[in-house]
């Protein structure tokens, strides 16, 4: 989950979630997107530690837009979308 779904540039974002089963690696991948037209242009790639079947990060986006951040973990790919705008 996000910790908000709307958010002023440069502020940073909460990524938070659940993972069961536990990744072979002990890992979950978050890939962070900007769409750029009709396509979406990769941001950030990061590697994420699943503790305790819960993994957290936070992100800070430079550039305003709409985004996706993508978890990819054994068995399940979960999407979210965010807008980063000038002012809040």
């Amino acid at each position: 989950a996000l910790s908000v779904r709307r958010v002023a540039l440069r502020r940073a974002v909460r990524v938070t979630g659940r993972c069961a089963p536990r990744p072979a690696d002990g890992r979950v991948l978050c890939m962070v997107e900007r769409q750029v037209g009709s396509r979406w242009v990769v941001v950030q790639r990061k590697r994420i530690n699943v503790r305790r079947g819960g993994y957290a990060t936070s992100i800070r986006l430079k550039r305003t837009g709409l985004h996706r951040v993508t978890i990819f973990s054994p068995g399940a790919t979960r999407r979210l979308r965010l807008r980063v705008v000038t002012r809040e």
